[in-house]
């Protein structure tokens, strides 16, 4: 991370900045408030993962100042991970399954997508599953549910962007046990309070804006009021919580 020192305007490293704190103001009470928020990095679940919409490299660099704990540089600017996904065109699952095999022998780290960017392609829960299930077995990191940039019509999510909860919960009844190997493209703030007040804090999220990515972390730690109801009962004395039942 980079930090902009207040008294000459140049850039320096924290580590070395007696006037940085790497402390949030609000840090002590994170942990009260949402108690199973996943703090260890690198995470395994409660990931983000934030869609690059081609910001120029000053717009990056104060993102990175701003909220460096969640885009630490990566690896020197050296790519260390393919993703492998048939959205856009047919691919055979054995051809599928070569690609994936290909890219984890040439040591690079693997997620793969499941899923069709287009509406009028449904596939059906049973074969998603199916697809995962292989994807995990043969070794990918994460698996992605495609939900595109708009969020709307496409996989667990209705025409209007709305949640399609039952299709979510028969995948999620299928995939026991791997739920924090599935990351859901959410890129509306509406579907990420959604999926964090059904599935809690460490729910892995995708195709979030780099401008909403505070907000999301915020909702993650019950700090907006759109989540703020399901934590705050643990603020509450044990006498008030007892006395309302």
């Amino acid at each position: 991370m980079i930090h902009r020192s207040a008294n000459n305007g140049h850039r320096a490293d924290p580590k070395h900045d007696p006037g940085h704190t790497q402390d949030m103001a609000w840090g002590d009470l994170l942990s009260d408030l949402a108690r199973d928020r996943e703090q260890t990095k690198p995470r395994q679940r409660g990931v983000t993962m934030i869609l690059d919409r081609c910001q120029g490299l000053v717009a990056t660099e104060d993102l990175l100042e701003m909220v460096g704990n969640y885009l630490t540089r990566a690896k020197v600017l050296g790519f260390t991970t393919i993703e492998v996904s048939d959205g856009t065109i047919t691919m055979s699952r054995q051809v599928r399954a070569d690609a994936i095999k290909r890219a984890l022998d040439a040591g690079f780290k693997v997620i793969s997508e499941v899923g069709k960017k287009d509406p009028a392609i449904e596939i059906p829960v049973a074969q998603l599953c199916e697809q995962i299930g292989e994807d995990l077995a043969l070794g990918v990191d994460k698996v992605i549910m495609e939900a595109r940039e708009s969020g709307a019509g496409i996989g667990i999510y209705d025409a209007s962007g709305g949640l399609r909860k039952e299709k979510l919960a028969a995948m999620l009844d299928q995939l026991r046990g791997h739920e924090d190997d599935i990351m859901w493209e959410a890129p509306r703030q509406g579907q990420q309070a959604q999926l964090i007040l059904q599935y809690g804090p460490n729910v892995n999220l995708g195709n979030v804006k780099p401008r909403d990515v505070l907000g999301l972390e915020a909702l993650r730690c019950g700090l907006r009021y759109e989540t703020f109801r399901q934590f705050s009962p643990r603020l509450e004395p044990a006498e008030s919580a007892n006395e309302r039942e």
